[in-house]
């Protein structure tokens, strides 16, 4: 069977690749699906939010959420102005991946075998995507900032070949607050920045160091999967 692809606008399609299996063994045969997404996208599974209905990250959830890697504080309810520690970023970026996170031992002082957490937090250190705070903790439970997102972001497209982490070292130069951000995450904000996955929350302020929120993270993730996925 011959899959024949079609062309890609990555400002308004998700790719989704689909694979086989014959007789229970995996297909090497495997097609690619296109689908639009246009400024109407809506998604029954995150409109059963009812903050989300107005809310101006409505896409992105609900973009995240069909795609398994969102999901709401309860069934009503997703909170996209709320925040999201780093466990739960690790543990999304590990969807992403669609690679298994069931080894739970590792090497942070503060994440036990058993804590739900735990699987993502092992594949994300053997991956190189996190370092922990440099004195044995790994901060599981701490609100994730806008420059550590941006960090996490950086190393999965390096790690996973999916850009050369290319970017303009002077595009952080428009916010009077560019200063703000931690000499670590320069690279990877600047990179951020450079690709439209992260923008300042007003002209002037980037907020390097500011808490992301839920929506936010959405937003990025979204951007993320349409640039390099």
């Amino acid at each position: 069977m011959t899959f024949t692809p079609v062309k890609e606008d990555t400002e308004k399609t998700v790719r989704i690749i689909l694979s086989a299996e014959m007789d229970g063994e995996p297909s090497s045969e495997k097609a690619v699906l296109y689908v639009a997404v246009d400024g109407d996208y809506s998604s029954a599974s995150a409109d059963k939010f009812a903050d989300v209905i107005d809310h101006w990250g409505k896409n992105y959830i609900a973009f995240g959420v069909d795609m398994g890697l969102l999901m709401g504080i309860s069934d009503k309810s997703f909170e996209p102005e709320g925040t999201a520690n780093r466990a739960m970023v690790t543990t999304i970026l590990a969807r992403l991946s669609g690679e298994a996170f069931t080894r739970t031992d590792n090497n942070f002082s503060d994440v036990a075998v058993g804590d739900w957490f735990a699987g993502a937090v092992y594949w994300a250190e053997n991956k190189g995507l996190v370092a922990g705070y440099g004195n044995g903790s790994f901060g599981p439970y701490d609100n994730i900032t806008r420059e550590q997102l941006a960090l996490f972001m950086y190393r999965y497209a390096r790690t996973y070949d999916l850009d050369s982490g290319s970017f303009d070292s002077k595009c952080l130069y428009g916010y009077k607050d560019f200063e703000n951000t931690a000499a670590w995450a320069k690279d990877a904000m600047s990179w951020a920045v450079s690709h439209s996955l992260i923008s300042g929350r007003s002209s002037t302020a980037l907020v390097p160091q500011g808490t992301a929120t839920r929506a936010e993270i959405a937003g990025v993730l979204q951007r993320f999967y349409l640039s390099f996925l």
